[in-house]
């Protein structure tokens, strides 16, 4: 049994230019598959969870095989349902070029045995097969770690360490993970309980001599062995030994019922690609290679390297206010980032909510939950969100509240800068606006890299109220606002939309003051929501956190979806004050891709100008 981070076994995987510690612009992990045998069931199971939830691990998937026409097809398949799973950039292809700089390369190819074959009868033609692939594998993608699916699969484990010259940490085969699965589901099924009740791990070799550890296998904590002592052995009255039998021929069981196995070996494949990818140092029964095991704590973990891991998708969230602790539980509850470090000045409440947190990370593939009042702490981050900020006093002006924001953010801005240098910025603090353009002054980065989370919420409500006056799910209604996030914000009625067919179509006065209708309101209700919730409850919490994680998957996973969100806007619509106000904008790994130029009518773009005043007026009065 090894735990798996990004290294493989303990080991933190750094590309030259630390590519994957700080996800620099420009350098992102790449998932590689060699092969198609079973190979879809590979890349489902990486893309998907067994229950088709998206895990949407890599934010680009190679499929390599000799055979490019069965590559590029397959890879064109899954692309049509790219929407659904995140929308990650899929190649097929001959080239192993294209696995440049990949962080994993799950390799499936080779012959695969028949039933009542011998392993010795199809490892030289595999072998053969490894001499071409490993060292182009090696050659494109030398920091990468290769697991191994081709059988025998610790045999060819070893010979692909071997080939490649890596260490034994980066070389993993899938080793008896699945044979254990089996093993859980047959006592599961014979106890008549959950899988998931029961734990029961087969070792040694993935085949007929695997290895049941019986002393092991428990339920709830409770050891089989301590009601049966003979569980698992020739004398055992129950035959409790036949579970075992059972998952050795459960193989050519399923080859001779279907012709071939894949959706089992997929689904574990791509939970040992989620704990290398995404560093969580879960633990599995995989193949590697064996060392001898000395001191006490030898016996328990067989380390192969001190070196502290280093996440490849590291998330700083400044502020454990309402918001911030909103967008900390959206972002883990999504497995957006596996490494989560939380900054505030209140130290009690800082290590209470980090405590809180980790406390259920178990339930949340078991990322890394930090916190610290030291901004050292989150150094390579590949995001920081800023949530921190004053509230504003009564009878406090505009003005007044933005200038002791800045003088907060003069103090964090500077700080994360300095230990993430390569980071991307998101501001949530309000005025969202203004301070992100305090934010880009402060900080000195590129405009595309410091972003507010800007009308991205206000695009949201918009199109939940639109939904709900026509009883159509809000993901069907398409529908922006842009410009301020608050009062003076507009809404983009000559692009509302149901299934491409426009309103102004239909009636050509909806949202101006001629609607009889009166869908203008729903602008309104849009304006007064973050009012009336806080009337409500206090805050606003739960929605901004959701809209907030939603950027972070669109950035670190580097999508290329569009939200609206604050950038720095001159130029664009004849704007030509230097201000930030949200457009739709297109996101990922460098942050700001590119901004959409919408076709707006003349009272949109009167608005829009109107809203740029508002900013301009405010910001051009404070001191940095």
């Amino acid at each position: 049994m090894r735990f798996l981070d990004e290294g493989g076994f303990g080991y933190p995987l750094r590309n030259d230019s630390n590519r994957a510690v700080t996800l620099p612009a420009g350098q992102r992990p790449v998932t590689t598959n060699y092969s198609l045998p079973s190979l879809s069931a590979t890349l489902f199971s990486i893309r998907s969870s067994p229950c088709g939830i998206s895990q949407r691990l890599a934010s680009e998937l190679v499929l390599i095989d000799v055979n490019e026409d069965l590559a590029k097809a397959e890879a064109e398949d899954i692309s049509h349902a790219a929407a659904y799973l995140g929308n990650p950039k899929i190649i097929g292809t001959k080239d192993y070029v294209c696995a440049r700089n990949a962080a994993i390369c799950v390799i499936t190819v080779g012959s695969q045995s028949d039933e009542d074959q011998e392993p010795a009868d199809y490892l030289e033609h595999n072998l053969k097969i490894f001499k071409d692939i490993i060292p182009n594998v090696c050659k494109y993608a030398p920091c990468s770690v290769l697991l191994i699916l081709s059988k025998p699969v610790d045999v060819m484990s070893y010979v692909a360490m071997k080939l490649s010259g890596f260490s034994s940490n980066r070389v993993i085969g899938l080793g008896t993970f699945l044979d254990s699965c089996r093993f859980q589901y047959f006592i599961a099924q014979k106890l008549g309980i959950s899988t998931s009740a029961v734990q029961a791990l087969i070792i040694g070799e993935s085949g007929p001599a695997s290895v049941p550890v019986w002393s092991a296998v428990a339920v709830m904590g409770m050891p089989l062995k301590e009601i049966n002592k003979d569980i698992g052995t020739e004398t055992d009255p129950e035959s409790w030994e036949n579970l075992h039998t059972k998952v050795i021929n459960t193989d050519n069981e399923l080859i001779t019922k279907k012709g071939y196995h894949s959706w089992a070996v997929g689904i574990c494949a791509g939970e040992i690609v989620d704990a290398v990818v995404r560093n969580t140092c879960a633990c599995f029964t995989v193949s590697t290679y064996v060392k001898k095991m000395a001191t006490l704590k030898d016996q328990l973990l067989s380390t192969l390297t001190e070196s502290e891991p280093v996440g490849r998708n590291k998330i700083t969230v400044v502020g454990v206010g309402q918001v911030g602790m909103a967008c900390a539980f959206s972002i883990l509850s999504s497995h957006i980032s596996s490494d989560l470090v939380l900054i505030d000045v209140m130290t009690d409440k800082l290590k209470g909510e980090m405590l809180d947190l980790q406390h259920g990370s178990a339930f949340l593939k078991n990322p890394r939950i930090s916190a610290s009042t030291d901004y050292a702490t989150s150094a390579n981050s590949s995001l920081c969100i800023v949530t921190a900020g004053a509230r504003q006093r009564e009878d406090e002006t505009r003005l007044d509240l933005v200038q002791r924001n800045t003088d907060i953010f003069k103090g964090i801005i500077p700080q994360l800068v300095k230990y993430s240098p390569n980071t991307i910025l998101l501001i949530v603090s309000n005025p969202v606006d203004i301070l992100t353009y305090v934010a880009w002054k402060l900080s000195g980065l590129p405009r595309n890299r410091v972003i507010g989370s800007g009308t991205n919420l206000d695009s949201a409500r918009f199109r939940f109220l639109l939904s709900q006056r026509l009883n159509i799910a809000p993901t069907s209604c398409h529908g922006w606002i842009i410009g301020e996030h608050g009062d003076s914000s507009v809404p983009v009625w000559s692009g509302v939309n149901i299934a491409g067919v426009r309103f102004r179509e239909l009636y050509e006065d909806v949202g101006t003051n001629k609607d009889k209708e009166r869908w203008n309101e729903l602008h309104e209700q849009v304006v007064q929501s973050a009012y009336e919730v806080i009337k409500l409850k206090g805050y606003t919490s739960w929605a901004i956190g959701l809209s907030v994680s939603h950027l972070a998957s669109a950035i670190l996973r580097n999508t290329n979806q569009v939200h609206a969100v604050s950038t720095l806007v001159t130029g664009h619509h004849g704007i030509k004050e230097e201000v930030f106000l949200s457009l739709p904008c297109s996101l990922g790994e460098d942050g700001v891709t590119h901004i959409i130029q919408q076709k707006l009518t003349d009272d949109e773009l009167a608005l829009l100008y109107k809203s740029s005043a508002i900013m301009h007026e405010v910001q051009k009065d404070l001191k940095f």
